[in-house]
């Protein structure tokens, strides 16, 4: 039986250039994008609050990398990297 996730803010505006807005909670975690693959995978990244950031990706409710960042827009934008990367693998958008 799976482990169930951890408690995480999301936040996402409609229209907005990707999938979450610059408004992160600084001092929760912030869910940026969750995806699921035909499989039955699903992923996720989560963006940690602190000096400095830390984004995490996890596949299947494991770890599976954590990256530090000093700026969030750095974070977004390589959070948005490694979602289109496992789109182009097959990966959907999780909502």
């Amino acid at each position: 039986m799976p482990r169930p996730s951890p408690p995480c803010t999301a936040r996402r505006k409609v229209g907005a250039p990707s999938s979450y807005d610059e408004d992160v909670d600084a001092l929760e975690p912030t869910v940026l994008w969750r995806l699921f693959h035909p499989g039955g995978r699903h992923a996720r990244a989560v963006l940690l609050p602190g000096d400095p950031l830390t984004l995490t990706f996890f596949v299947d409710h494991v770890m599976d990398r954590a990256e530090r960042f000093d700026a969030i827009d750095i974070a977004l934008f390589r959070a948005d990297e490694v979602k289109r990367s496992l789109m182009t693998e097959g990966w959907k958008d999780d909502e």
